[in-house]
């Protein structure tokens, strides 16, 4: 559950690699995390596919290729 700002949003899909929420007011995150715990199933789709997501695109490898673009090296 996270506001999709920021770095954030190039990797929350809202239902798909995690929960977005418009506001950072305490009882709005509080009711995503309690709807997320009551479909456990769901949630760990969404955490399923969260990591897929981190796992390739922010391995090792694609890393340092980024870098490599980046500096021109």
């Amino acid at each position: 559950v996270a506001r999709p700002v920021a770095g954030i949003a190039d990797f929350l899909e809202d239902g798909r690699t995690g929960l977005a929420v418009r506001s950072a007011a305490a009882r709005i995150v509080a009711a995503a995390i309690g709807r997320a715990l009551a479909e456990p199933a769901r949630l760990a789709a969404i955490s399923r596919k969260a990591r897929r997501l981190v796992e390739r695109r922010y391995d090792w490898k694609t890393t340092v290729a980024a870098f490599r673009r980046l500096y021109g090296n």
